[in-house]
């Protein structure tokens, strides 16, 4: 397990690289590529680096996608359960609370992304 998460984490960081080279800052793959080292940063247990690069994206996703919009909650619910790892409950259950609240607004709640938020 931990290997594969040494391979993500090095693929994550040359894909991002070459991403911040090529694409604008709030290009769709250059948010990708922060979410998907972020994730095996947060496996490793590096969570500072993990939270700033979640941070990041969920800044631009709200500034650009809106906070109803499907992948900024994602985003807003991947930062919670980081928040979670490092005992920061409060923040974290402001998180999940707005997530769980606009996903029931927006999708309904019976809605499979709200009811993984319920989770």
């Amino acid at each position: 397990y931990s290997s594969w998460n040494s391979i993500g984490i090095k693929i994550g960081r040359k894909t991002l690289k070459t991403a911040e080279i090529k694409f604008e800052c709030d290009d769709k793959i250059i948010l990708n590529s922060k979410s998907f080292l972020a994730t095996f940063l947060q496996n490793t247990g590096e969570y500072k680096e993990a939270e700033k690069l979640y941070r990041q994206v969920l800044a631009v996703e709200k500034n650009v996608l809106g906070l109803e919009h499907e992948s900024t909650l994602s985003s807003m619910n991947e930062l919670a359960l980081l928040l979670l790892l490092k005992a920061e409950y409060k923040e974290a259950e402001t998180l999940f609370r707005q997530t769980l609240e606009i996903r029931v607004r927006v999708l309904g709640s019976e809605h499979l992304n709200t009811l993984v938020t319920m989770d």
